[in-house]
């Protein structure tokens, strides 16, 4: 239940270009045809087997349960997790795709570096937004 935001810095080249592309197409795939039976039982055993190790020490306990309290949950949420995620089908996984992610077009991908190295490989992407971190919008913002 924890929203995340995945920050990278990356190397622009070959790999990471061909990384942004797999990942662009497997979007793609997702939101035309949605996820096979094998692909959500990976997801699910994958899931399964790193959830205790979220909770292997004092801190990580209390904040499980913080996030328990932040968003209204029992604490029996956490003993009911493994049974809840067995019973995920197919059809559950696909209405949650359709309508948390974005379609591959809507996608901002953020990049740092030397943009005239970077501007070839990434202009069959789309649009380039070409921004100095000098400027005013990456500026930290103080609160009064």
């Amino acid at each position: 239940f924890t929203e995340t935001t995945s920050q990278a810095i990356m190397d622009v080249g070959g790999a990471t270009r061909g990384a942004l592309d797999i990942a662009l197409q497997t979007l793609d795939e997702l939101k035309q045809r949605g996820p096979s039976e094998q692909a959500v039982d990976s997801a699910r055993s994958y899931t399964l087997g790193q959830y205790p190790l979220s909770f292997e020490t004092a801190s990580d306990w209390a904040a499980a349960l913080a996030e328990l309290d932040l968003y209204g949950l029992p604490q029996s949420y956490i003993d009911e997790f493994d049974p809840a995620l067995q019973r995920v089908d197919v059809g559950q996984v696909t209405r949650v795709i359709d309508s948390a992610f974005p379609a591959s077009g809507d996608v901002d991908i953020v990049l740092l570096g030397d943009a005239a190295q970077i501007r070839g490989d990434i202009a069959p992407l789309g649009p380039m937004l070409q921004t100095s971190l000098a400027a005013p919008q990456f500026a930290v913002q103080q609160d009064d």
